[in-house]
Order: structure tokens, then C-alpha cells, then sequence
């Protein structure tokens, strides 16, 4: 996680006990991984990612500290090939922003329906 997630983050998940309760996971996805995907399926094919037809909003933390330009590249790549998506960086989040400050979260999700001009939900 400590290329994922800023100090903050990874702090607030380590107290509330998440990185630990997370981690029973890991081989699991380590055998997903290893098995790799050999349906022909790929999430990220333009034709699939293409057919979403809801409006996205793709999040991306400025601070993610990933040595790899792949991560912010791919929120890139989905913001530009699905149907009616955007993209919006929140300053000083790492990738688990979500977690530590969701009111972040939450204003960037405002400003995009704010700015399309409908909500989603009604409540």
C-alpha cells in the first residue's frame, strides 16, 4: 500500500484496522493475478469500455506515489473510452483518499452533477 496511499491514508487505515482485515485477501489476488484472464474478456477494451452508458466520474488522488506512470494513465485511458466520463484529480489524496477525507470525494461528485446539470438519485 505505501505506493498506493499517502501517509495520512495509510495511517487512518492502519488504525481503523482495514490493512489488516485487507490482508487475508492478498493470496487470492495473487492467484487471480498469476492465473491471468484467458476468456478473450478485458474490461478495458475500448468496445467494452464503450458500451458503459452511465454517467462516470473517475477519481484519481494527486499524491498516489506509485513509481509507474500506468496508474494515472489508466484513469486517463477509462475517462477517455467509456460513454459519458470524466476526469477529476483531487489534490493531495493518494489512491485511498476515498477512505481518509470522503467529503473530498463527495464535492468533486457535486461539482460533476452540478455541472451536467441532472442528478443521478433523488432522495
Amino acid at each position: 500500500m505505501t505506493e498506493w496511499a499517502n501517509e495520512e491514508e495509510l495511517a487512518s487505515l492502519e488504525q481503523s484496522g482495514w490493512l489488516e482485515a485487507s490482508a487475508e485477501h492478498v493470496p487470492v489476488l495473487l492467484r487471480m493475478i498469476e492465473a491471468g484472464q484467458d476468456d478473450g474478456y478485458s474490461p478495458t477494451d475500448p468496445s467494452v469500455l464503450g458500451q458503459v452508458t452511465a454517467p462516470l466520474l473517475v477519481l484519481l488522488g494527486s499524491d498516489a506515489r506509485a513509481p509507474w506512470s500506468w496508474f494515472a494513465d489508466s484513469a486517463q485511458y477509462v475517462a477517455e473510452h467509456a460513454g459519458d466520463a470524466s476526469l477529476r484529480e483531487i489534490p493531495g489524496a493518494g489512491h485511498c483518499g476515498v477512505w481518509v477525507q470522503p467529503e473530498r470525494h463527495v464535492q468533486e461528485m457535486h461539482r460533476r452533477w452540478e455541472a451536467r446539470g441532472t442528478w443521478p438519485l433523488r432522495t
